[in-house]
């Protein structure tokens, strides 16, 4: 069931729930990175390449997904793209409340190389993205290479980034 249906084909009978859980889930993630914001002291490796370019691709490793937000919580400029699953709705809600501009709906096995050909289009326009080379499916650790396919076509530089967060 979760691979079946994706953001933009939901049955009717589905519909309310995939709303509830949508913005619940929301809503709970955008309340744990206040409280991890308010709680921890994060280092940001990387922070200083930012500015050196007017656009770029940050990347980091999956298993950061989690702190990602909570170090980025504003995005102008950036565009992303997700899985078109279902279950990714309440991350795609949670982008768009941070300002990214644009949602790209695109992943290996799923529109990827649909939504690399978007993506690209967008970084030559001036946009940022970020990504995780590894993928959710990795395996973890592992340089897949859509990263290295759209940095290339797009001639966009990629930004390792790397995260620690530790209690105040």
């Amino acid at each position: 069931f979760a691979k079946k249906y994706y953001i933009n084909n939901v049955p009717w009978w589905f519909f309310p729930f995939f709303m509830f859980y949508s913005y619940s889930l929301a809503w709970l993630f955008q309340f744990y990175f206040f409280v991890v914001r308010q709680t921890s002291t994060i280092t940001f490796d990387g922070k200083h390449h930012l500015t050196a370019v007017p656009n770029t691709i940050l990347c980091y490793w999956h298993q950061f997904v989690p702190i990602f937000p909570v170090v980025f919580h504003s995005l102008p400029r950036f565009v992303l793209m997700a899985h078109p699953y279902w279950y990714m709705n309440p991350i795609l809600i949670i982008a768009k409340k941070s300002g990214v501009e644009h949602l790209i709906l695109g992943s290996s096995g799923s529109r990827g190389k649909e939504g690399a050909d978007e993506l690209i289009q967008l970084l030559t326009k001036g946009y940022s993205t970020f990504m995780t080379p590894d993928g959710p499916e990795g395996p973890p650790l592992i340089l897949k290479n859509g990263i290295l396919h759209i940095a290339e076509r797009s001639n966009i530089s990629i930004t390792p980034i790397r995260f620690t967060c530790t209690p105040k």
